[in-house]
Order: structure tokens, then sequence, then C-alpha cells
């Protein structure tokens, strides 16, 4: 092996690749000259029109091993995307549709959907039609009508594992979370945190969506949670009197204490805390 000829292969950028190995130019010439001398060639030419061009590589042992597992890393990438791609392969009206909906096209909708688009089908990171119809619900809400309407999942889960309910629920979007509800979206969906969507809001003090849920008809009996209707009630808030959420508050306090609910007994200790 010709050590001295080698150089590091760089592994952080793929052309360099070529680049990354010493090699031995020899120029044949017409009258049989040999000229010779220790370069690097860079990847793409130009090389003399006049002459012909031999490339020798000389690399020890070490470089072989790495350029092997190089390659079969590579290989196994590029069947990891294959793999990916098939998802959509079979399917390219969900691909049209997953577009469409991104750009908020309406008429590209329609089309995917009448070409038989299925738009429960995800994508690599894991979104599908209706999701992403969901993120652009302030832009465009007959994208989501749309979507449902063709079979879309009202319960799809965004990447993150968190229903479709619950993006609306955060963003405080009424109007979005009747539209899946209607779709038949689960009201007693477990959260991304993985509690039931109307604990998590009671925790976080969101009473305008926990009065949403209760009126959605969503159950709020759950004496196995780690938190309470009486911890959420009990601990210190930050929903005061003169809060716009405080007559939300007393409206979910009445409602669960007539319901036979473990909640506090007076409103005083809500004032109190």
């Amino acid at each position: 092996m010709h050590k001295s000829l080698i150089r590091p292969l760089c592994w952080y950028d793929i052309n360099n690749y070529i680049t990354s190995l010493k090699i031995k130019r020899e120029n044949l010439t017409n009258t049989g000259q040999i000229q010779a001398k220790n370069s690097i060639i860079p990847p793409y030419g130009p090389f003399p029109v006049a002459g012909v061009w031999r490339v020798s590589y000389y690399i020890n042992v070490k470089t072989a091993v790495k350029i092997f597992f190089f390659f079969i890393l590579l290989s196994s990438q590029g069947i990891a995307m294959a793999e990916n791609s098939n998802r959509f392969a079979q399917t390219p009206e969900a691909v049209r549709l997953a577009r469409a909906v991104e750009n908020n096209d309406a008429k590209g909708v329609a089309q995917a959907i009448q070409e038989g688009a299925d738009p429960n089908i995800t994508d690599n990171e894991g979104d599908s039609a209706v999701t992403l119809a969901v993120r652009a619900y302030k832009k465009d809400p007959g994208l989501l009508e749309m979507v449902m309407n063709a079979g879309g999942n009202p319960n799809a889960l965004f990447p993150d594992k968190s229903p479709a309910l619950e993006y609306f629920l955060n963003d405080r979007n009424f109007k979005g979370a009747e539209t899946l509800i209607e779709a038949g979206a689960d009201i007693n969906a477990l959260s991304r945190a993985r509690r039931p969507l109307i604990i998590s809001h009671g925790i976080r003090e969101n009473w305008d969506v926990v009065w949403f849920l209760i009126e959605c008809g969503a159950r709020y009996n759950y004496p196995d949670e780690a938190f309470t209707w009486q911890e959420i009630f009990s601990t210190p808030k930050t929903t005061p009197p003169d809060s716009p959420l405080w007559p939300l508050k007393i409206k979910v306090w009445q409602f669960l204490k007539k319901n036979n609910q473990n909640v506090p007994e007076k409103i005083e200790e809500l004032r109190s805390k």
C-alpha cells in the first residue's frame, strides 16, 4: 500500500469522496512519453483531449473498511426512503390531496377527492390530509369539511400523537372543534399528556374549554385520575374573581357539584384560592 498517497476519507460531504483520496495521475501522450505526478483530480473534469488519463486509487485497509461500511449505511438509508416513498407511490392521489390542502387549493382538493384520494393516508412525518386541513382551518375552513365529507378520520392523530380535536381546543377554536365533533370526534379522547381532554384543560384552568366539553356531553367523572376535581379546584390558581374566565369556573363548579362530584363545598373556597 502507498500510505504516503492516502488522505483521510471525508465523511461530511459525499461530493468530497473522490477528492478525499490521493491518486496517481498518469498522462499517456501520443509519443509514448509518460509524465506522472501525485495530485488530486477533482470529481468533475475537464480532462485533456490530447491525452489518455489513467487513474489508480491507492487506499489502505482502514480506508477500505470505512468505504465498505459507508456504502452499507447508504444502502440502508436508500431502502428506508424507498419504503417511505412507497406509502404514496401506490396512491399518488393522496400526494396531490395533501399538497392541495397545504396550498389552500380548494379546487385541487376537490379534484384529488374526485380521483379517489384517501384523506387518511399519512406522509413520512405522520401528517394526513385531515391534520393538514386542521392546521389550515383558519385560512380556509371549507377544506376540513371537504376532507371530512371524503371519509376523513375525525380522530386523526398529529405526529406528536395528539388528537386533531386537541389542536382546536388548545387554540380555543370551538367552531373547528364542532366540525370534528359533528363528524364523530371522540370528546373523551386522551390528550398529548395522556389524560382525558377535559381533565387536561381543567388542570390548565381553561374553563371555557372545560365548559365547552361539558356542553358537548363529555364525560367528567374520572375518580381514578391522578388529578381529581377536588385537587384541580383546591390547588392555588390564577383565575381570580376579576378574570374573564371566573364566571365559567363557577359554572363548571356548580355543574360538577350538582352531579355529585368531589369539589369544594362553597364558592368562598374558590375565591380564597
